[in-house]
């Protein structure tokens, strides 16, 4: 769904999702079990409830990773995050849907809290005073190693195994003045442009044994359309919902808050008159059904 159609609502700890169709009810009809893993606290933005009423089969949180070493604070790194990933795997037989939320580069970047088992990358001179920074580079930079053991462990699987990863939102505790110095401005393109560069995340889809391979390095997208391109790409049942919205992925390739990229490689408002508008006319009464229709 889009958040464009809520109305500044926070549908996610407003509303009920027990009889709402998701990737997860999708999934459970094909046979699958369903997991949640956040390793953290099981009532932030509550999780706890909203993945009941999704109808998760279970849902791993903080005391599932109480063996583990902290990384900074409480929070468990994206490599033992990722080990818990790689037992799940190995040790459910049937088809397994995994929804995990990681947690460990989620600030205050506070660079003293750092273990002081991980190794500080050296910054450029100009940039030595942003401690803020240096500590946040650093969890990335341990996040890639992590990322390259949980690819590893999925390339020595003998069942398939399908990763989609993404980034929610851009680092929101890190200093004004270095991010301006960072964030490129291009002058010949729109306001809305530029914005959409300043928030845009990476995204992946990868698995161990199709040779193509998804990345938004050539292919522009949004959460909306995450779940959908995802079934596609295992080749699952999609729902009448998704199917529209693969099918308007074609003409509005990704659409957020803040506006869309239609297929004329530009940028538009909602309040603009154009050739999408019916597109978003149309989708804004199939998500409304989607979520409120008991006669799905």
């Amino acid at each position: 769904n889009s958040l464009e159609f809520y109305n500044n609502i926070y549908p996610y700890t407003q509303f009920n999702f027990e009889d709402v169709p998701t990737v997860v009810s999708l999934l459970k009809e094909q046979g699958y079990r369903t997991i949640a893993m956040h390793p953290a606290n099981p009532t932030n933005n509550g999780r706890e409830s909203v993945y009941k009423e999704m109808g998760f089969d279970e849902f791993y949180s903080f005391d599932e990773y109480a063996q583990y070493e902290k990384i900074f604070l409480d929070r468990i790194s994206d490599m033992d995050d990722y080990r818990e990933i790689v037992k799940v795997i190995s040790n459910t037989e049937e088809p397994v849907f995994i929804f995990n939320v990681t947690i460990q580069n989620h600030g205050d970047y506070d660079i003293s809290t750092l273990n002081s088992k991980y190794e500080l990358i050296e910054m450029d001179e100009k940039f030595t005073e942003y401690k803020d920074a240096q500590m946040y580079l650093t969890l990335m930079n341990e996040s890639n190693k992590a990322l390259k053991y949980l690819i590893e462990e999925l390339e020595k699987m003998s069942r398939p195994v399908i990763l989609c990863m993404f980034g929610d939102h851009q680092p929101g505790c890190l200093d004004p003045e270095f991010e301006s110095q960072l964030i490129q401005i291009d002058d010949t393109q729109s306001e809305l442009y530029n914005t959409e560069q300043k928030y845009g995340t990476p995204y992946l889809i990868w698995s161990n044994y199709q040779e193509q391979q998804e990345m938004n390095d050539n292919m522009a997208c949004s959460p909306n359309y995450l779940a959908a391109r995802l079934l596609q790409y295992a080749g699952a049942m999609e729902s009448p919902y998704q199917k529209f919205l693969l099918d308007m992925q074609t003409y509005v390739p990704a659409c957020n808050a803040f506006g869309y990229l239609g297929d004329d490689g530009n940028w538009h408002s909602y309040s603009e008159d154009t050739k999408y508008t019916e597109w978003f006319e149309k989708y804004r009464i199939l998500q409304y059904y989607n979520m409120f229709d008991d006669n799905k």
